[in-house]
């Protein structure tokens, strides 16, 4: 199956591809390239992927035609956050072998990246047309065209893939998982709470699933002890989950157990300030009766986020209760 990096070539394997050029290939210009190449493999093991970058980036300057050194620039590129570049490099690798799937999905992602949807989708559908055949359920590539198609606001189409994925797949966790978070998403509750039941009966330790389905009743304030029990399943599993610390700090929370609630979520926030952890610790301190550190997590929250629904009205409230006398 594609894998998202092709780490370390041998190098013996690297000058193989430079050598076996097609003839009339400036012999001046292949020996540039294979030095330049072998340099940015040999960066690449020192971990110095920047000079790495330079190094691939003039191998193909020197022999736009070998495959090897555009993949390696692509790669290294995406890394690097050089999405522009890493397109451009494996749009040439995919020139050279169009029917090479490893640099059509490393091309995917890269437009991805780059909130290219159209472009991306359109690489994913080719990879899943191409590998029909042979892996009609192509988990990881499904699930990647779903959420393209997600971000591209086609819904019906990423769902469609979903279950597609069920359908070859029904045992699955990543799909019982996406799926069944669509459906919470979507108003189908039940439905979305029955897939994420099959996925914790597939994988018991599952912590994402159990942390969805934990979270899933405290947002609606029901089972919340049965709530609390899946989300401390999945922090045995990653105790050091910031979400699932805000999960089970929001069942609390929802419980009326407001210090207990406060205590998990700012365990939460230490490990990662996600705006919605700091949300949920503004409405903590809010029932404390602690509204100047309410009014303060929320303005901290708006900082990194200020698109959140509702964080203005309860900054602006908090702020007119803090001035009367």
């Amino acid at each position: 199956m594609l894998c998202r990096s092709l780490r370390y070539c041998a190098f013996f394997g690297a000058v193989c591809v430079f050598v076996s050029a097609p003839a009339g290939v400036a012999r001046a210009g292949a020996a540039q390239g294979i030095a330049h190449y072998i340099m940015g493999v040999s960066f690449e093991f020192q971990e110095k992927p920047r000079l790495a970058f330079h190094a691939y980036l003039k191998s193909v300057q020197q022999y736009p035609s070998a495959f090897a050194a555009q993949m390696r620039l692509g790669i290294v590129a995406s890394d690097l956050g050089e999405n522009r570049q890493a397109v451009q490099a494996f749009t040439q690798a995919i020139g050279l072998r169009p029917d090479d799937l490893q640099s059509r999905y490393l091309l995917a992602l890269a437009h991805s990246s780059l909130r290219e949807y159209a472009k991306a989708s359109a690489q994913f559908e080719t990879i899943l047309k191409a590998l029909s055949s042979v892996d009609p359920g192509s988990a990881d590539i499904r699930m990647m065209l779903a959420r393209i198609y997600y971000a591209q606001g086609k819904e019906r189409a990423a769902v469609e893939q979903f279950e597609n994925l069920l359908a070859a797949e029904p045992l699955s966790t990543a799909a019982l998982l996406q799926v069944g978070s669509y459906y919470l998403d979507h108003g189908r509750r039940d439905e979305g709470r029955d897939l994420l039941k099959r996925c914790v009966g597939v994988d018991p330790c599952d912590a994402d699933c159990l942390n969805a389905l934990g979270y899933s009743y405290a947002e609606d304030g029901a089972e919340l002890e049965a709530a609390g029990n899946l989300i401390k399943r999945a922090l045995v599993v990653e105790p050091k989950n910031a979400a699932y610390r805000d999960s089970l700090g929001w069942i609390f929370f929802k419980r009326g157990q407001w210090n207990l609630a406060l205590r998990y979520l700012q365990q939460a926030v230490v490990i990662d300030k996600d705006p919605a952890i700091l949300d949920h610790i503004g409405d903590a301190y809010q029932r404390l009766g602690r509204m100047d550190r309410a009014v303060d997590a929320w303005r901290r929250a708006f900082v990194l986020d200020a698109g959140m629904t509702g964080l203005r009205l309860k900054i602006r409230n908090g702020i007119k209760a803090l001035r009367k006398p």
